[in-house]
């Protein structure tokens, strides 16, 4: 039953790191939390970012996330066509409403919450025992992973790649890859 839970802290620190930084992010980041990660990734290093470390501030990360954007968008309709339209509609299939005081539903960081609420949904269906509304989620999961995220995050990946990022951003990269291409085994995995 804890693998939904380990789930949604991952997912959930990928929808942080490719968020504008702010002060929770650089809190996840010192969480003991991150024993989730290491756990599932065990040879994956530490954030080269550690709060108070390095000398590196919250101001400079958000200088860098603001280099980053600006020069490799993180909205799938630059990779796709219309991207933002097919979201629109998966939100209409799985019943839900995007929040329009929010920022684009096709944006990176939007589609990364998506699955979050999914992961979400599902730890409260696992607790509930309702076994049927538990596969639903993970298959809705799987829509929205294989299905609008790993189609263009790739692409992405390999430009903000190019484009030199700072350490910090290099490290959230390389997270990303790396949970995408084991998302299978993470939607089944069960964390010991």
């Amino acid at each position: 039953m804890k693998h939904s839970y380990d789930r949604l802290f991952l997912y959930g620190l990928l929808t942080s790191l490719f968020r504008e930084p702010d002060a929770d992010l650089m809190q996840l980041l010192g969480d003991e939390e991150m024993d989730i990660l290491r756990d599932y990734l065990p040879s994956f290093p530490d954030p080269p970012l550690k709060p108070g470390i390095n000398g590196v501030e919250l101001e400079n990360l958000i200088q860098a996330y603001k280099g980053l954007v600006s020069e490799v968008p993180m909205r799938a309709s630059a990779y796709r066509e219309r991207e933002g339209d097919e979201m629109a509609t998966l939100y209409q299939r799985m019943g839900l409403e995007p929040d329009l005081d929010s920022p684009p539903i096709d944006l990176l960081s939007m589609e990364l919450e998506l699955v979050v609420l999914l992961a979400d949904l599902e730890a409260d269906a696992e607790d509930g025992g309702r076994e049927g509304e538990v596969e639903r989620c993970r298959a809705w999961h799987r829509v929205v992973v294989d299905e609008h995220i790993k189609t263009w995050a790739p692409l992405w990946i390999r430009r903000a790649r190019e484009s030199d990022p700072v350490p910090f951003y290099r490290w959230a990269i390389d997270l990303l890859e790396q949970i995408l291409d084991r998302d299978k085994e993470l939607l089944n995995y069960a964390f010991l």
